[in-house]
């Protein structure tokens, strides 16, 4: 089955992964307080749980950053993938955003 992306992502492996997005209405207004609605955990290609991940709220209206636990030391150099869900208060949940993340190796050591 191949997976949709909204977009990949290039990191050094070792290194802190972490996302910046934005969340807004249809009419454009930054949607803010809701980091505690939102969940995500990296996963590699055959679904394995590689890292969990935290989602803050930056001081930007409406911005978001998505950052892992654990640096990508370990990390499948094939690849890993992520999405970011979103659940309201009736418990209806919604996958707003799906990232391929590609690992380089590191150069400079």
């Amino acid at each position: 089955m191949q997976m949709m992306y909204s977009e990949f992502v290039v990191i050094k492996q070792g290194d802190t992964f972490g996302y910046p997005f934005s969340m807004a209405d249809s009419a454009g207004n930054p949607i803010t307080g809701i980091a505690g609605k939102l969940k995500s955990q990296i996963r590699d290609v055959r679904d394995n749980i590689i890292s969990e991940t935290t989602i803050t709220e930056t001081s930007t209206p409406g911005t978001y950053l998505l950052t892992a636990v654990e640096n990508s030391a370990q990390w499948p150099i094939a690849g890993c993938v992520t999405d970011i869900r979103y659940t309201d208060s009736q418990g209806m949940s919604d996958s707003i955003k799906t990232i391929g993340i590609r690992l380089a190796k590191e150069v400079s050591r």
